[in-house]
């Protein structure tokens, strides 16, 4: 439809792929606000496991 929406960047972190919870990043920062979080590889790649060893991810809130 067209509509824009704007996000503020709450907070950003750098966690081992050990220390990601899914359940966090999924679910919602505040109750009855919109949110993002935009997740992506980082760090070092370990050929070993085919993967990068840490995730970067940028939360942000909706701006109303």
């Amino acid at each position: 439809n067209g509509e824009k929406i704007k996000y503020s960047v709450t907070k950003t972190e750098k966690l081992p792929v050990s220390q990601v919870d899914m359940s966090k990043i999924l679910g919602t920062e505040v109750a009855g606000q919109h949110d993002i979080k935009l997740m992506t590889c980082s760090g070092k790649y370990n050929k070993d496991t085919k993967t990068f060893e840490d995730r970067f991810i940028v939360y942000a809130s909706q701006v109303i």
